[in-house]
């Protein structure tokens, strides 16, 4: 049993410590002692870790079949939500379509695959349907996958070390006999919590709330679950008639959603400890069933949430006892529910299923999975929901000039985030626009921009609106002194996630060295001026139904436009495939109207755009033919 428990964790085994006490160590000498009826019996505080392990263990298939679980396989419907993505600045989710997954584990050589059928609403109208697979064989990652954004041509690729150690605790955070195994190694490991143990933050319901259910791309009006308290503030706002399609009034929607909690009376905490953090384990005493696990992630915007999965429907399968439905929070939000058939005990593995692509290499970086396994969930969000995941180790800044003097900032390798940095040079200054999501990302920003315009800093960071993959990086910014450029509406929610208590899990620039932020809000029928005698740019309300803080950036001696998500990529890409002409009956995007609109309202004089999810340039000719033709 040593040698199957060694394989598939071989970061949580030492041979020689195993080897010195002999087979005795995988079973404390309190365990061989339990009878069942002093387990049955054993009810009361004090009760040992080591009792309430080997309930936990008895409860999920017993040591017998737990050893000669080699493989299982499943299917798995998976409903995945995102945090920061709400119509409303700094509140409210969305709902991304349920996706199918077969997955298959091999235990014993440390491997598993997952297979994911997506679809996603086409541009053109209609369903597109997107295909991937995830490959783990112990350390390395292998993925192919299509990309939703149609920048990476390659369809077969290595993971990220980040999402392959992502993947990998998710798997266990899906799976707790998977976590049990470690107390089968080493008992030690496992200790009795309490109701004092620190949990992470949780977020009220008005962050929560709206849930978007749907979100229809050409007219970006959205279909919400809201609340009474939401309804009421927002019903009669110009935003709302906007941006909504549609509104279901559920005011315990989140309530039923959690489904029952779990009594401190009816359950013992069992703390797996963890070099990210401890992993609690909530056991039903009575019966050794596991009906909650709780620990503690990061988040790119909110900082150190805890994190909770709630385990529903136990069935045994062969000996085997797993969880059929499943539901993991983040901060109290939703983060994924999953439904789950077809179980298969010890099935016969298919060698062929788990070779990697060919001409491809994983080239693994410890320091870089370590951070991935405390930020698994904001990494797996995109994953589930789009079928690509962002880079978040530091990246190579790739600088393309577009102008003279201004910059457009990506990364190598690409990255599902995708936002282009935008840099401009004035006289004694430099002036960012859009930091992205990552706090890495805006470090190597930073350096770029102390290496290409030595002894100038940067003065002003401009947000074009407080999604998460538009600006949760923004606090490496603040850190090197530079004042926030948002909308007015968006001004408390930037200056609350600056002054946020400082993180244990991921300590970034702020954290390091906190200072005071300046934040300027641009007026919602005004603008903000930072005149140069070399480049202004001028900052720009946007009217408009994807968010109610939109603002763009106007390079005003070039003429330029930096659009941030209005929709200006999207021509880029289109003009990438010589078709900027759209189908018969199918609307132009609402974001292209919108952007045209506060063009004509403001008078602008502009011959050259960019978006912030491509690098390629748009005339503004091409905008008015996408929207008039």
């Amino acid at each position: 049993m040593l040698k199957f428990l060694s394989s598939f964790y071989p970061r949580y085994y030492n041979r020689a410590s195993l080897s010195s006490l002999g087979l005795g160590l995988a079973v404390s000498a309190t365990l061989m002692s339990c009878t069942e009826q002093s387990l049955q019996t054993a009810l009361t505080d004090d009760m040992t870790a080591d009792i309430l392990a080997e309930k936990a263990i008895t409860a999920i298939g017993g040591r017998a079949n737990l050893s000669q679980l080699k493989a299982f396989s499943l299917t798995a419907k998976r409903s995945p939500y995102m945090t920061g993505q709400g119509p409303i600045v700094g509140t409210g989710m969305l709902a991304f379509p349920k996706y199918e997954a077969q997955i298959t584990h091999d235990l014993g050589n440390n491997r598993f695959r997952l297979d994911i059928v997506r679809q996603w609403a086409a541009k053109d109208g209609g369903i597109d349907k997107y295909e991937s697979t995830e490959l783990v064989k112990r350390q390395a990652g292998y993925a192919s996958e299509d990309d939703l954004f149609r920048v990476a041509e390659e369809r077969d690729q290595p993971m990220i070390p980040e999402r392959v150690s992502a993947a990998i605790k998710t798997e266990e955070l899906l799976h707790p006999h998977l976590l049990l195994m470690r107390v089968l190694q080493d008992p030690t490991r496992a200790l009795l919590g309490s109701e004092d143990d620190p949990s992470g933050r949780r977020l009220s319901e008005d962050e929560i709330f709206p849930i978007t259910l749907d979100r229809i791309r050409q007219s970006g009006k959205r279909e919400l679950i809201v609340t009474t308290s939401w309804l009421e503030k927002w019903a009669n706002s110009d935003f709302y008639k906007m941006m909504v399609d549609k509104t279901s009034v559920n005011s315990s929607w989140l309530e039923r959603w959690s489904e029952t909690p779990v009594s401190a009376e009816t359950h013992r905490r069992l703390v797996i400890q963890d070099e990210v953090h401890p992993i609690t384990l909530f056991v039903d005493v009575e019966s050794g069933r596991i009906d909650k696990l709780e620990t503690l992630e990061y988040d790119y915007v909110f900082g150190d949430l805890a994190l909770e999965v709630y385990y529903r429907d136990w069935q045994v399968v062969d000996g085997i006892a797993l969880p059929m439905r499943l539901s993991m929070t983040l901060g109290g939000t939703p983060s994924l529910q999953v439904e789950r058939s077809n179980i298969v005990i010890n099935p016969e593995l298919d060698e062929s299923q788990f070779e990697p692509p060919d001409n491809v290499t994983y080239v693994h970086n410890e320091a870089l999975a370590e951070r991935g396994r405390r930020i698994s969930q904001n990494l797996m969000a995109f994953s589930r929901a789009l079928g690509r995941s962002i880079k978040e180790s530091k990246p190579e800044v790739i600088a393309k000039e577009l102008l003279p003097g201004v910059h457009l900032l990506g990364s190598e390798p690409f990255d599902l985030e995708a936002v282009y940095t935008m840099v401009v040079e004035q006289q004694n200054s430099v002036i960012v626009m859009e930091p992205g999501m990552s706090s890495l990302k805006g470090e190597a920003v930073i350096e770029w921009i102390a290496q290409q315009y030595p002894g100038k800093p940067i003065s002003h960071l401009v947000i074009s609106h407080a999604h998460n993959d538009h600006s949760a990086g923004f606090r490496s910014y603040v850190a090197a002194g530079a004042a926030v450029i948002s909308h007015e509406s968006s001004v408390e929610f930037y200056r609350t996630q600056a002054e946020r208590p400082a993180s244990i899990l991921l300590p970034d620039a702020l954290d390091r060295n906190p200072i005071e932020i300046e934040l300027i809000g641009v007026p919602k029928d005004g603008l903000f001026r930072i005149e140069d005698p070399v480049r202004s740019v001028v900052i720009y309300p946007v009217a408009m139904g994807h968010t109610n803080d939109m603002v763009m950036a106007a390079v005003t001696e070039l003429e330029f436009l930096y659009t941030g998500d209005l929709y200006v990529s999207g021509i880029a890409r289109l003009l990438r495939q010589d078709n900027v002409e759209r189908q018969p009956g199918i609307l132009p995007f609402h974001s292209a109207i919108s952007l045209h609109k506060t063009i004509e309202k403001y008078g602008l004089k502009v011959s050259k755009m960019v978006g912030s999810h491509d690098q390629s340039l748009v005339d503004i000719e091409q905008l008015e033919i996408y929207i008039n033709d």
